[in-house]
């Protein structure tokens, strides 16, 4: 019987230990054992890789807690079903009172061919994620505690994008909504686009900006809330501005020359997560302002959840909406 000894070369194990059945050193005997050495060195190689890909894996599952490989269980849509105005818009969108949408706004075959991949690696900044509100609270929020708002939702979200997915990703916390003090969100989105254009000039490889909200409801509300793998989860609600008013059209000092890639981008993430996760998102919002999605293509407001959710609930949203955003952002098609 033999045994290989680590860290003593093949060649040398030969010469020393592999003998014929007479005592004398054959070729073959040798050619034999060397073969079985560099087959034994592979299964350990190849034995080495599964086990690191097993420990990624796992590490992906205990980080997202619930989170697997998903699956397409709910609806898929032909371009055709997509192309009929008042079944998309009544399947996929809420339009504000104050707001103009034109057919030509949400041509399903314009948004579709729209490229939402990543051009850039993670070898330098890709995405953006901020808070023009950063005060918003939930259910169990202690007051004045970003760990437990809003912002914190933001952290998470940062965290599994990073490190679960590899993108490279800036967490903005600065304040907006406080003004001398006090909460203040007059002007929020002004102070929000100077500190949002220096870091998009300092970095200039960010592709995807994010503004992560809280939504507001009216009392009595039903709580926005849904089940993912036997956790409660909060809905989410994708939001874009298309800068034209119901009353007077197009608001010429708000234009946004992304505003197609801007609805390009919200409607592939909500078909693919009315694919994988159906009841996680509300339908998109359309309203009549700008809100800073003019400074990339792939920018946008998510409202996660409301101030009857729970913090729980939202953080929890963060799993899905990671893991649709990284569909979309790296889609095959």
């Amino acid at each position: 019987t033999t045994a290989l000894v680590r860290g003593m070369p093949a060649s040398r194990y030969i010469a020393e230990n592999v003998s014929s059945e007479n005592g004398e050193t054959s070729a073959e005997s040798v050619k034999k054992t060397k073969k079985q050495i560099e087959t034994t060195s592979e299964e350990e190689k190849t034995k080495e890789k599964e086990t690191t890909k097993q420990k990624k894996k796992k590490a992906v599952v205990e980080a997202s807690e619930f989170f697997s490989e998903p699956q397409i269980i709910g609806e898929e849509y032909s371009i055709k079903k997509l192309s009929d105005f008042d079944f998309l818009v009544n399947t996929f969108y809420t339009v504000s009172a104050s707001t103009k949408v034109y057919k030509s706004d949400l041509n399903p075959k314009v948004l579709m061919k729209k490229d939402m991949r990543l051009k850039q690696d993670n070898s330098k900044p890709q995405i953006l994620i901020y808070h023009t509100h950063s005060q918003e609270e939930y259910a169990d929020s202690k007051k004045g505690d970003d760990t437990t708002t809003i912002v914190a939702v933001g952290t998470y979200l940062a965290k599994i994008l990073s490190e679960e997915y590899g993108y490279n990703v800036i967490h903005c916390t600065e304040h907006f909504d406080i003004a001398g003090g006090h909460l203040d969100r007059s002007k929020a989105y002004t102070y929000a686009q100077a500190t949002l254009q220096q870091i998009l000039e300092d970095n200039p490889s960010i592709e995807v900006v994010l503004d992560i909200h809280r939504d507001g409801l009216p009392d009595g509300y039903d709580k926005l809330v849904t089940n993912i793998g036997g956790k409660d989860v909060a809905k989410i609600m994708l939001f874009n501005g298309i800068s034209r008013s119901s009353a007077s059209g197009d608001i010429g000092y708000l234009y946004n020359r992304y505003q197609t890639e801007n609805l390009a981008f919200s409607f592939k993430l909500k078909l693919k997560a009315m694919e994988c996760y159906p009841e996680f998102t509300r339908r998109n919002y359309i309203d009549a302002y700008q809100y800073n999605l003019h400074l990339r293509g792939k920018s946008m407001l998510v409202e996660v959840g409301a101030q009857n959710n729970t913090f729980e609930e939202a953080k929890n949203a963060m799993l899905p909406l990671s893991d649709i955003l990284d569909k979309v952002l790296n889609s095959k098609n």
